[in-house]
């Protein structure tokens, strides 16, 4: 495991630059990625540092090239003043010298990272999201949403099937109720 530099090293490594680069990088550049880009970018531009800093985002693989981020990643950034209008790239290796930190959401786009670098100073400006997260929290890397996503998708699919089931019953149970009623009276 890499020895990575503490927030007060990045700090002193980097607060003497004239303009800062970093680079957020998952496996589409679809969600995670742009994400990190984009919430950096306000958080700059809030600072009133946007002049001084260069930040983008780039996926290790080729899926989505040119293509926005993904539309429920767009729409949950707007509804926090966030607009992601970056268009999905890979990651090129001319990045390497481009940027000063290259940021992968997970191990696995590390591990690609890692890869692609030529040299031990390239590769030094990896540095995963994880060790920027207070590791109180849940995950220790940025997780993909998608089957997440997917998760959500199918417990909602059998509520909707509980539901209408419990419906039917309830349906059924009145129209019992009904019929009682009418014998009850009847008799």
């Amino acid at each position: 495991m890499p020895n990575y530099p503490t927030l007060d090293q990045l700090h002193d490594t980097l607060s003497h630059k004239d303009k800062i680069r970093i680079l957020f990088v998952c496996l589409g550049n679809i969600c995670r990625s742009p994400a990190a880009e984009g919430v950096l970018e306000a958080i700059v531009n809030e600072a009133g540092e946007a002049g001084r800093w260069e930040i983008d985002s780039a996926g290790t693989g080729n899926y989505h090239i040119g293509q926005l981020p993904d539309k429920r990643m767009r729409v949950h950034a707007s509804r926090r003043g966030i607009e992601l209008t970056h268009h999905c790239r890979q990651v090129r290796a001319t990045d390497f010298d481009d940027f000063d930190l290259i940021i992968p959401m997970d191990g696995s786009n590390e591990q690609n990272l890692r890869r692609l670098a030529a040299t031990e100073q390239q590769e030094s400006k990896i540095i995963p999201m994880a060790q920027f997260i207070d590791m109180a929290l849940r995950y220790d890397y940025v997780p993909d949403a998608r089957p997440l996503l997917r998760r959500r998708r199918r417990l909602r699919t059998r509520a909707r099937s509980s539901a209408e089931r419990m419906r039917k019953a309830i349906r059924h149970t009145q129209a019992i109720e009904s019929l009682d009623q009418i014998i009850f009276y009847a008799g």
